[in-house]
C-alpha cells in the first residue's frame, strides 16, 4: 500500500501594533488588527484564505 501526502504550506501573518494604546496617539491606528492566513497554490503563488479561516483566526 502507497500512501501519498500533499504537502501543503500555508503562512499566517500575526497582526497588532506593538503599542497597546496607540488609537490615543494616531486616531488612523488600532492596537487590534486583523490576522492574514494565505494559501499555497504552489509554483510561489499564495492566496489570501483570512475571510474563511473563522473567528478563531
Amino acid at each position: 500500500m502507497k500512501i501519498l501526502f500533499k504537502q501543503v504550506a500555508t503562512i499566517i501573518v500575526a497582526c497588532g501594533h506593538l503599542q497597546p494604546h496607540i488609537e490615543h496617539y494616531d486616531n488612523r491606528s488600532t492596537y487590534r488588527q486583523l490576522n492574514i492566513l494565505y494559501e499555497n497554490k504552489g509554483a510561489g503563488h499564495y492566496t489570501s484564505i483570512s475571510e474563511h479561516a473563522g473567528t478563531g483566526l
